[in-house]
């Protein structure tokens, strides 16, 4: 029996049991060992293989600012200051209670 390789596995869409090839895989509990990583247990329905799945933060998507309504999505670099400069003409910082 050859398993599988962790770059494998990923690069076929993590949707087979990289030791029975088996698409039999049910999700166990989710855990945040840090504040960029969830890991969640998966469990192979035919083999009974189980393994941690990794995952780790590379960017956000869909930011609504606050109540204001507006629409973002997401911001790929640092505004510049000019940037930055017009959009806290637009939202003025608020306090955390505000």
């Amino acid at each position: 029996m050859k398993i599988k390789s962790s770059e494998t596995y990923v690069a076929q869409g993590a949707a087979y049991c990289p030791v029975c090839g088996s698409d039999d895989l049910r999700a166990g509990d989710t855990e945040y060992p840090s504040t960029r990583e969830i890991v969640q247990q998966i469990t192979c329905g035919s083999c009974g293989s189980h393994w941690n799945e990794l995952y780790k933060l590379h960017s956000y998507a869909d930011l609504e600012v606050g109540d204001t309504g507006v629409f973002v999505g997401a911001v790929t670099r640092n505004l510049t200051e000019e940037e930055q400069k017009a959009f806290d003409s637009i939202f003025p910082e608020r306090d955390d209670e505000g």
